[in-house]
């Protein structure tokens, strides 16, 4: 292992055994927390193409990546849930459905 590998496992570490809760909620740790799994998805391919310089690339790419892609398909999702589970009369038992309101149940 290179320092470069060694690095991330350092700074985990040292997250680990110093963090507390305060510290934890500052900026700059929830900021990294927000753009995780963009980074999970993408330091990968532009630190082994780039070297050090794609990992520091991540970082923008990945904040890009959680405005243009993850906010948008997250946002659609929920609307679209919102819209089929509370929708006007979801929930009610209508003629021909079963005490508990399943269709078929009725005999």
């Amino acid at each position: 292992m290179t320092a470069f590998e060694h690095l991330p496992i350092a700074l985990a570490s040292l997250v680990v055994l110093l963090a507390r809760p305060a510290i934890l909620a500052c900026r700059p740790f929830v900021a990294i927390g927000r753009i995780s799994y963009g980074l999970y998805l993408w330091h990968f391919p532009l630190s082994d193409t780039f070297g050090p310089i794609g990992m520091l690339a991540a970082f923008p790419i990945a904040a890009a990546s959680l405005v243009l892609v993850e906010r948008p398909i997250r946002e659609t999702v929920r609307s679209r849930l919102r819209r089929t589970l509370f929708a006007p009369g979801h929930l009610e038992s209508r003629p021909g459905d079963g005490a508990d309101g399943l269709k078929g149940t009725t005999e």
